[in-house]
Order: structure tokens, then C-alpha cells, then sequence
């Protein structure tokens, strides 16, 4: 007998009300404690901090769409309520990834530390900053690893459509650490406590997390209890999102390293400023379809493709019309908005243009990017994501050594209008007309 996991309208506002809060919490520990960092820690250090979290990104790669897959995996089995392979995937995810946090930090010691490696110098001319880059990598890392086991525990809560707890437990994190930030940042500016405090926050919430989550699924974790043969299937679905994951890195932070190696770090600081602000209104937007991914993994599950087809086109126009709508007020009172808050010297207003384009055309793929990656179609648009980050990347290098921080975020716009913008709506419209012959 199949199971309905989305029982009600309430359930969905829930999920939707929490990742908001979560959004909001989010988006409020960036705007208020930015000024902070960059006053206390000044535009090079910051920039040292935006370099290690582009590492993280990339590091970010290791879970190679295992949690996104979990998810999948998760929905059908509560549908068919039998979570056998659940737990088999689950304890498998976690014994991978232990694996992987040891490779990574032997590898991220052979690389970056600066008695063996070069790698350090190339980014950051620095020798004082070096030493503190590759110090402060080593807590990152940790704190990363702690991440990647809270994504896989939320991954499966998703699946039982119960989105909004971890989302309630980030909001909480998301304010400690704001205002841990804000309290070093005054009176003892030092990117080690920083990094200290998101490491201790991230410990509780996965100890806290998993107790609730232990609670709602009764599943008991024995990285012994483990299958292969599961872990492939995960990996099998799991290796398109990893490729698409790997273009938005190549989109979202190569430019970062082409800046600290062609411009200086100083300017990794400035490109990473104004990338938080647009960063605050763009996690936003994505929380609204974001929230829907049960729903739709649900509906293409028991063939409802109609239904789905007329539910993206429904969203994806709603949201175009939106963005057109705020885009003038955006333009010009968030450039005051920007200008004040960010308390830089010389805001660009031409680079903040460029910023708002960019993020708009961001915001509005991310819709049918979510679809796609809900229903399991998502090779043809990993592809073409890959084709999008190596654009950019090429481009990128070109531009930023002609025309600095602008060439960055050009780049970006010109690979995104070329490829995803426009590919993703026509492969999705396709596929589900496709699917109802």
C-alpha cells in the first residue's frame, strides 16, 4: 500500500515557515555581522576568510549528491514503508564519508602547508597570511566534516517530508553564531575564535539533530550494517547531482581564486562583500521551491505529470514576474542599502548592476533546476552546467585580467545566458510532455 508523505497543506506551510526563518536567520547573520568582520578582521584577512570557504566549496564536492539521492531514496521508501534500504544507504553514506574527511585532511596537509607545498603562495603573496590560511583551513575542515553528517540526517527528515526541524535547529545556530561574530569581531578581532564558533555550533546542532532524528525514524546507525550493492545504486543517482554541484562551484568560486591569484586578496574581500549581500536575497527566493522537492519527487513517483508540468510553469512565472517587479527598487534603493551597510570605501555601483543581473537570472533557473533534480532527469543538465562553469571559468581568467572585479561577475552572467537560462525550461517542459506520450 503506498503512503502519502505530504498529508496536508499545513505540513507544507510548516516546512515553508521554518526554512524562511531559517532564510531569514541566515540572511540576518550575514547583513549584521559582514560590517562586523571586515571592520574587525580588515579587507585582507576577510579576504583570507572568503578564500577558505571557496576551498570548502569544492570540498563540499565529496558528497557527491548522496544527500540530494537520500532524499529520493527516503520518499520512496516511506511511500512503500519499508526503510530497509534507507538504513543500509544511510549507515554506507556515513562510513563514506569518514573515509573521505581522512583523505581530505592528508590531502589539504600535503597541499597547503607551506613546508610542502607551493600551493599557498600562489594564492596569497602574503607569507604571514599563508601561515594563518592554512591554519585556520585545518579548522574549516572539521567544521566541514560535521556539516556533511548533519546534510545526510536532514536529507533523510526531508524524505519524511519533516523539513522544517533542521531548518528550526539553523535558524538557532545561524543567531549564535551572528552574534558570537559580532561579540569577537569588537572586542577580539581573531579569525581563530571565529572559526571556533561555527566548529562548536556545528557539533551541537548534529548532536542535537540526531537525536530528533533518531526519535521520528527509529533508525539505529552501525556503519557495520552497511551494502555495497545500496551504496552504488545511491551513488549511481547521486553522480549527475555531484556534476551539476561541481558546475556551481566552477560558476561560484574558481572566479575567487583567478581574483586572489591575478588581483590580490584584498579584492577577494571586496568580490566576496557583495556577494554576501546579493547571497542574503537569493537563498531567499530559493527556499520557495527548495521546500517543494518532496512534493515533487511524490507526484513523479505516482505519474502525476500533468499536475507537475502545470505546477512548474505556475512557479517559474509567478517568479519571473516577481523578480521584474523588485528588480528597479533593487537597483537603487538596495544600492543605498549596500553602500551603507557594507561601509566599503568605493562601492562600484556598475559592479553592483552586474551582481543584481546575475543573481535575478540565478534565482529564476534555480526553479527548473529543482524540478529537474526532484524528478531524477538531471544528466542532460548536469552536462550543460559543466559547459556552463567551463565557459565561465575561461572567460573569467580573459576578463578579470582585462577588467577586474567586473570581468568576474560577466563572465558568470554570459556562461548563464548561453546554456542553463534557457535549457533547463525547455528540457523540463520536454521531458514531461515526453512522459504523458
Amino acid at each position: 500500500m503506498l503512503k502519502n508523505i505530504s498529508k496536508s497543506k499545513l505540513e507544507y506551510f510548516r516546512n515553508l515557515f521554518f526554512s524562511y526563518l531559517s532564510q531569514i536567520a541566515a540572511g540576518l547573520t550575514l547583513f549584521i555581522a559582514t560590517p562586523f568582520l571586515i571592520k574587525g578582521l580588515g579587507l585582507q584577512l576577510y579576504g583570507v576568510y572568503a578564500l577558505i570557504f571557496s576551498f570548502n566549496s569544492y570540498f563540499n564536492l565529496t558528497d557527491i549528491g548522496l544527500s540530494t539521492s537520500l532524499i529520493r531514496e527516503t520518499v520512496n521508501g516511506v511511500i512503500k514503508n519499508d526503510l530497509t534500504g534507507v538504513k543500509l544507504a544511510l549507515n554506507s553514506t556515513i562510513f563514506y564519508y569518514i573515509v573521505t574527511f581522512i583523505c581530505i585532511l592528508f590531502l589539504s596537509i600535503a597541499l597547503l602547508d607551506p613546508r610542502l607545498g607551493n600551493l599557498g603562495r600562489f594564492l596569497i603573496k602574503d607569507t604571514k597570511l599563508v601561515n594563518t590560511f592554512y591554519n585556520a583551513f585545518l579548522v574549516v575542515i572539521l567544521t566541514f566534516f560535521l556539516n556533511l553528517v548533519i546534510q545526510i540526517f536532514d536529507a533523510v527528515l526531508q524524505g519524511f517530508n519533516k523539513i522544517y526541524i533542521n531548518k528550526r535547529i539553523k535558524a538557532i545556530r545561524n543567531l549564535l553564531e551572528c552574534a558570537g561574530f559580532i561579540l569577537i569581531s569588537i572586542y577580539h578581532p581573531n579569525i581563530f575564535l571565529l572559526l571556533f564558533v561555527s566548529l562548536s555550533l556545528a557539533f551541537l546542532h548534529l548532536a542535537y539533530l540526531y537525536s530528533v532524528f533518531h526519535k521520528i525514524t527509529k533508525i539505529k546507525l552501525n556503519i557495520k550494517d552497511r551494502d555495497l550493492v545500496v551504496f552504488k545504486n545511491l551513488l549511481k543517482q547521486g553522480i549527475w547531482y555531484f556534476i551539476g554541484s561541481f558546475s556551481v562551484v566552477l560558476i561560484f568560486n574558481t572566479n575567487i581564486f583567478i581574483i586572489s591569484s591575478v588581483l590580490g586578496i584584498q579584492y577577494v574581500g571586496i568580490f566576496f562583500v557583495y556577494n554576501r549581500f546579493f547571497e542574503v536575497i537569493r537563498t531567499g527566493f530559493v527556499t520557495l521551491t527548495q521546500t517543494l522537492f518532496p512534493k515533487i519527487a511524490e507526484m513523479k513517483y505516482k505519474g502525476e505529470n500533468v499536475k507537475l508540468l502545470n505546477l512548474f510553469f505556475k512557479i517559474w512565472i509567478g517568479l519571473g514576474g516577481l523578480l521584474l517587479v523588485i528588480f528597479y527598487p533593487l537597483q537603487h534603493w538596495g544600492l543605498l542599502i549596500f553602500q551603507h551597510w557594507s561601509k566599503l570605501q568605493n562601492v562600484d555601483s556598475r559592479l553592483y548592476f552586474f551582481f543584481l543581473i546575475f543573481n535575478s537570472f540565478i534565482i529564476w533557473d534555480n526553479c527548473p533546476s529543482i524540478f529537474i533534480g526532484a524528478i531524477g532527469e538531471q544528466k542532460r543538465q548536469a552536462m550543460v552546467s559543466i559547459l556552463q562553469g567551463i565557459i565561465n571559468v575561461v572567460l573569467g581568467y580573459i576578463l578579470i585580467k582585462n577588467y577586474g572585479l567586473d570581468g568576474a561577475i560577466v563572465s558568470s552572467i554570459i556562461a548563464l545566458l548561453i546554456t542553463n537560462i534557457w535549457y533547463n525550461v525547455y528540457f523540463l517542459n520536454n521531458k514531461l510532455k515526453y512522459a504523458n506520450g
